[in-house]
């Protein structure tokens, strides 16, 4: 879901954002457990030496008066985690950028998350929208994009207030930016491209070197962005003809969607020390069910194509990610620049 976001707190791109019963996809922080169709885990600390760790909240909430699960309706929501992690990141004129926030509590519909901006705007560039208020205390896939006139002086902040519903402030997060004085140009994938277990953990190392190779990203956002829907390798004659019919099946293009809904979870990552980004990729709902309607054994694969940007469409690199499910039902993973 997911991380995220920067090398000490890993992203995760995980399930589908929509449809077939699941949760919301998963693209946050370093999580185990990827490929269920659930809420996003716990953020946890770095795997990267040197990063400091990042206290998290992993315990339920503490019993008390009458809750979810007995849980205590006068405690404070927990911070799950709140993205981009860096609170004075680097970015440029035009570029977009990917809040998200997650809390837990027992009686969320209590609350709600307002995003407040200045110098950019929400859902599309020039729209002129420069509030966002989401019911609840999950916020995913928040599109906002600094102003493309923007002269790096004039302020470009963003506020989140967790509030009550009676418009009471119960925690702020606050982003101050500060604009790129250059751009990568290269990104390494350190990682083979050749197939690993699902899920996986990528790393990537921005370039050239501008100081002996010491951090000379460090903070700037990287977008990541999905280009359409999954798509699969599956045919219409893969599958059981009674299924075909019962779900109104009608060609191989309606495969995808049916059995991997939605779009990767974008995300906007922050670079850390050694001038890195972590993405862990993770997710294959849906192939089980495909895999109980086959008409023959076969490997299922669902695939989709991913791109990072430091400057707004300008891409450093496309990649082609390959998930598959093994006849053994064992999952992989391949991801290669393309």
């Amino acid at each position: 879901m997911r991380r995220y976001r920067d090398a000490s707190t890993i992203a995760t791109n995980t399930a589908e954002s929509a449809g077939r019963g699941a949760g919301m996809p998963g693209k946050q922080t370093l999580t185990a457990g990827l490929d269920t169709n659930r809420q996003p885990e716990v953020p946890q600390a770095s795997q990267f030496s040197g990063a400091p760790a990042r206290p998290v909240e992993t315990g339920a909430l503490a019993e008390g008066p009458a809750g979810a699960g007995g849980a205590d309706i006068n405690a404070p929501p927990v911070e799950k985690y709140v993205i981009p992690f860096d609170r004075n990141p680097k970015s440029a004129p035009g570029e977009q950028i990917i809040f998200g926030a997650t809390y837990t509590h027992a009686t969320p519909n209590a609350y709600k998350l307002v995003y407040t901006s200045s110098g950019g705007h929400f859902d599309a560039q020039g729209s002129n929208v420069t509030t966002k208020t989401i019911n609840g205390l999950n916020a995913r896939n928040i599109y906002w994009f600094i102003a493309s006139n923007w002269d790096g002086r004039t302020a470009v902040t963003m506020k989140l207030e967790l509030k009550k519903a009676d418009d009471t402030v119960v925690a702020t997060t606050n982003w101050t930016f500060s604009k790129k004085p250059y751009h990568p140009t290269t990104i390494a994938q350190q990682e083979t491209e050749g197939e690993r277990d699902n899920p996986a953990i990528y790393r990537y190392k921005l370039g050239p070197s501008r100081n002996s190779g010491g951090d000379d990203y460090l903070g700037f956002t990287i977008l990541e962005k999905f280009a359409g829907p999954y798509t699969t390798n599956l045919k219409l004659t893969d599958l059981r003809p009674s299924y075909v019919q019962a779900h109104g099946l009608s060609s191989d293009d309606a495969i995808a969607p049916h059995f991997f809904p939605g779009t990767g979870d974008n995300g906007t990552f922050t670079v850390s020390q050694g001038d890195l980004i972590a993405d862990q990729h993770g997710g294959m709902a849906g192939a089980d069910e495909a895999k109980a309607q086959l008409a023959a054994p076969k490997e299922i694969q669902k695939l989709l194509t991913q791109t990072y940007e430091s400057e707004a469409g300008t891409a450093l690199a496309t990649y082609q990610i390959t998930r598959t499910m093994k006849l053994d039902g064992s999952k992989k993973i391949t991801k290669k620049k393309v």
